[in-house]
């Protein structure tokens, strides 16, 4: 639009860095691949520079309020947990989601993205938590579910806490050496995640939570035990200097 071009033109020539955002990506007949081309030969034509042609890119679904920053990479762990819970809600028809924004915005997107991947069908069982930065509030939500899939490393130990049931997704190491630390396998990670694995590990720790429980409470216990370590050792130090 001539317009747009003109704001696109007068923004370039002032230096400024845009962002692109492509939106309607869930459409079917979407092709972000196509605009992003549009977009780029758009710049060209406006006489960009270099640091311009090399603007980040967004891709968005207003509709269902979520942006992503890549088409595959970024999707791909997202459609493959979707996958997994699908599975789940499918297997275990009285099961409910609750989705747990530990970081907002970002994890708000991605469960909005998962939500629309679970389609209208499921609707009704899924729901998510407001984004919150407040530990007690989130350490509540915890305390409510019967079985926790994180990847986050905070909700875990929230969950170790509780004697929640955990399902662990690493993007992290520090996640690998905390269930290792519980003798717990990795159920995937933001890298592949195989969803029959997770689906499957999952329905088995709702079935055998009381087995769960007995067995890593000791584990649990250790670890909290080892936690308040430093935190004695710097009081001891400041009773010392007093």
């Amino acid at each position: 639009m001539p317009q747009t071009r003109f704001v696109t033109r007068k923004a370039l020539s002032l230096g400024l860095q845009p962002i692109v955002i492509i939106n309607k990506i869930d459409r079917s007949d979407a092709e972000p691949l196509r605009v992003h081309d549009e977009v780029l030969e758009l710049f060209l034509e406006l006489e960009a520079d270099e640091r311009q042609l090399d603007a980040p890119v967004l891709y968005a679904a207003a509709r269902d309020g979520y942006v992503i920053r890549g088409l595959d990479d970024e999707r791909r762990d997202l459609n493959q947990l979707a996958e997994a819970l699908r599975l789940v809600l499918e297997r275990r028809p009285n099961a409910r989601l609750r989705f747990l924004p530990f970081h907002p915005p970002k994890d708000e997107a991605a469960a909005r993205y998962i939500m629309h991947r679970l389609g209208e069908s499921y609707a009704h069982r899924i729901s998510m938590c407001p984004g919150s930065d407040d530990p007690k509030r989130m350490f509540d939500e915890v305390g409510r579910c019967s079985l926790l899939i994180g990847m986050r490393l905070h909700s875990l130990i929230y969950a170790a806490s509780l004697r929640i049931p955990m399902v662990g997704i690493s993007y992290d190491p520090k996640i690998d050496y905390f269930l290792r630390r519980l003798q717990m396998p990795v159920a995937g990670s933001t890298l592949h995640i195989e969803p029959e694995h997770l689906a499957a590990q999952a329905l088995q720790l709702l079935d055998e939570r009381d087995q769960w429980i007995a067995a890593k409470s000791p584990l649990i216990e250790e670890l909290q035990k080892k936690s308040q370590i430093p935190a004695q050792h710097i009081c001891q130090y400041l009773r010392n200097r007093g």
